[in-house]
């Protein structure tokens, strides 16, 4: 503790100092103050904890790429939530995505890791087995020190429930528009006593 109160944390070596008769004479004593560094590793392992904690809780696929695509970082959650054991450091990330979405995959990845602007991207995962689910990501960039980009930032999530039901409302439109503009009869559709709509025959009827 200083005179002004503050605290600081001091690294400490001790040396001995001994006589002709090998007896232990003094002990010199040289200090540094380690205080900004032990800040700064506090800090550092409060991010990593918070990291950690989000990493394995939330659903989201967080994964870091160097600027060729390759993984150096991927959350448990590409285990959790698609069941993907393939995903390992060390792989090109394109190598999972669909083939028919890879290339527009592949050259919205690199115009980021260039003009160091992120975007936000769907496209379809492919799984060992062969099944596709649905991703929807955002990509960010590290800067080094030099302002150059240094790694992509990948947050994706599974919207494959979404685009399910998506796909399931645009036949049910579809089926419906069929019906109102080619059908030659009248058709009405109730539910719950509640007239929902009506082709062009009876309309036209």
């Amino acid at each position: 503790i200083a005179v002004d109160g503050s605290e600081h944390v001091v690294e400490l070596s001790l040396m001995p100092f001994r006589n002709a008769e090998d007896q232990l004479e003094m002990i010199v004593a040289t200090g540094h103050d380690v205080s900004a560094r032990k800040a700064a590793e506090m800090k550092l392992r409060e991010r990593e904890a918070l990291f950690s904690l989000l990493e394995g809780n939330v659903d989201d696929l967080i994964s870091v790429l160097d600027c060729e695509g390759r993984r150096i970082f991927n959350s448990d959650s590409y285990r959790r939530v698609l069941g993907d054991e393939r995903v390992v450091p060390g792989q090109l990330s394109f190598d999972a995505i669909h083939p028919e979405d890879r290339d527009f995959v592949r050259s919205i990845f690199f115009k980021v890791a260039a003009t160091g602007k992120g975007a936000r991207v769907e496209y379809r995962y492919q799984l060992a087995d062969g099944s596709v689910r649905y991703i929807e990501s955002q990509s960010s960039v590290i800067f080094d020190e030099a302002g150059k980009v240094f790694r992509v930032v990948v947050v994706g999530r599974d919207v494959t429930e979404r685009k399910q039901k998506e796909v399931v409302m645009q036949r049910a439109s579809a089926l419906r528009q069929a019906i109102m503009h080619v059908a030659t009869g009248a058709i009405l559709y109730i539910r719950d006593r509640n007239l929902l709509w009506m082709n062009d025959g009876w309309c036209n009827m």
